[in-house]
């Protein structure tokens, strides 16, 4: 073969293994579905791309698992729905609302201060791959298979009330939170929380230790990289623990760390300007510069644990404790609010815990519908003025977790009665027509097929490609 022949077969071999290798890194990647992860991206905003306005509030479907469910839902390409329950396991749910399969993360672990189990609060997070990443009280950060078969997992340290979610950056690093061990429990204690970096693998790829109690709050990646997340710390200058706003490098050095006066429940949600959003448990709702610098504080009437949701526009859109649900411009100033208090018997919500009426972080859609729900029944859909579109209520039943949109348009949301919701409506649906509800107790589990990733099938055809260039230059080369 000649020196020219010889040249392009490595030319083509060479290209071959690099897309080989840029596959692999890809499919590390958050998955570009849906709804992949808590709020629908890294930066938090929850925006659907998706219309809704064919949504009506028609109760497609109902599933239910056996415990109360504050995880929020995940959607997978295929429209599968991933979610977690306080039953201790994650469920994959098919789009017509039937159980696709179930996978025991452990068994709950009883809370004596909310008397209720415990077991998966946080949402989980998709890759490109279809990996499904997320963690449990089992204090392990698993990452499971398509079908629903373990992968790997790792020793993460979580404790009741601890609604960490991965992210999954640019680079496939993942990115998980964990706390430290409390005091009085028999167990190895740890030194303070941490924030991991994990490769896709499984592997560690570098962590943060914090003095205080740990990063109990999902983080967030601003479109330069830069991971936020919120956390405890210890104050150097006051010798005591504090909270704080980090932001991280992603080779896991400190960026910048902002203190507010008051505990952090929420975490960051990132504009498109850079503008980092979080409230605190006394009512004040930051807004920081890129460099960590303080831009303006909104005061709400009660505590706020729920993500901000930000619109098209730049409208910041946040739920607090005080039972008000308020739409902010992005200078800070109120553009109106919507109570759920109003007009309804004031004893409801004094059996919450903690009084905390708006948990629920809002998701809105590509038309400007606003989706959320409260603490003691009801899930809401505001248009852009903030006027009510349509409720539904579970009489009874209060929403912690966040909706996510699928890309027909359906509304997701779970219950702490143990139920996931379907929400649609279209002039081809019956008014009449019943909801369907499947209970996990007589679905029987299901495992999908096996496709052939499209990454390997694009390799497959490179080669014959290149296989198919040796044979013309090797016949070429005989005729002359």
């Amino acid at each position: 073969m000649s020196m020219r022949k010889s040249k392009t077969v490595t030319i083509g071999v060479a290209i071959l293994f690099l897309l080989i290798s840029d596959f692999g890194s890809v499919n590390a990647q958050l998955a570009g579905s849906p709804w992949p992860m808590l709020h629908g991206n890294l930066r938090h905003t929850g925006l659907s791309p998706y219309n809704t306005t064919h949504v009506n509030g028609t109760l497609k479907w109902s599933f239910e698992t056996n415990d109360s469910v504050e995880s929020s839902p995940a959607i997978g390409v295929d429209g599968t729905i991933y979610i977690g329950s306080h039953d201790g396991y994650l469920y994959a749910i098919n789009p017509d609302g039937t159980l696709k399969w179930k996978f025991k993360a452990g068994y709950p672990i009883y809370d004596e201060w909310g008397q209720s189990n415990k077991s998966i609060l946080a949402s989980p997070a998709i890759a490109s791959d279809g990996t499904i990443y997320f963690v449990a009280l089992s204090n392990n950060f698993f990452a499971l298979n398509p079908d629903g078969s373990e992968k790997w997992s790792y020793p993460v340290h979580v404790y009741f009330n601890l609604w960490t979610s991965p992210a999954i950056g640019p680079d496939g690093t993942i990115y998980i939170g964990s706390e430290s061990y409390p005091p009085g429990q028999n167990v190895k204690q740890e030194f303070g929380g941490r924030l991991y970096a994990l490769n896709p693998d499984g592997t560690l790829k570098w962590r943060y230790d914090t003095d205080s109690s740990g990063f109990g709050n999902p983080p967030a990646i601003g479109s330069d990289g830069t991971i936020y997340t919120s956390g405890g710390d210890w104050d150097q200058e006051k010798q005591a623990f504090t909270y704080a706003i980090f932001a991280f490098n992603p080779d896991g050095s400190v960026k910048w760390k902002f203190k507010p006066d008051a505990v952090v429940e929420g975490s960051p949600t990132i504009a498109e300007d850079g503008t980092i959003y979080v409230g605190t448990k006394n009512g004040k709702f930051y807004a920081l510069n890129p460099d960590g610098s303080q831009k303006w504080i909104f005061q709400a009437g009660g505590g706020i644990s729920a993500l901000a949701a930000i619109g098209k526009d730049g409208t910041i859109y946040i739920g607090s404790w005080d039972g008000n649900f308020y739409a902010l411009n992005p200078e800070g100033k109120e553009l109106w609010r919507f109570d759920v208090k109003q007009g309804r018997d004031p004893k409801l919500f004094e059996t919450q815990s903690g009084k905390e009426t708006i948990t629920s972080s809002a998701a809105i859609a590509n038309e400007g519908t606003i989706y959320f729900g409260d603490g003691v029944d009801t899930f809401y859909a505001l248009d852009l003025n903030g006027t009510e579109k349509w409720h539904y209520s579970t009489r009874g039943a209060g929403f912690s977790a966040s909706p996510a949109i699928g890309k027909d348009g359906t509304v997701y949301i779970a219950s702490v009665d143990h139920k996931v919701y379907a929400f649609g409506g279209s002039p081809k649906e019956k008014e009449d027509e019943q909801p369907k509800e499947v209970a996990v107790n007589n679905t029987k589990e299901t495992e999908p097929p096996k496709k052939i990733p499209l990454g390997y099938i694009a390799i497959a055809v490179i080669a014959l490609i290149v296989i198919g260039a040796v044979i013309i230059l090797k016949k070429r080369g005989s005729k002359n």
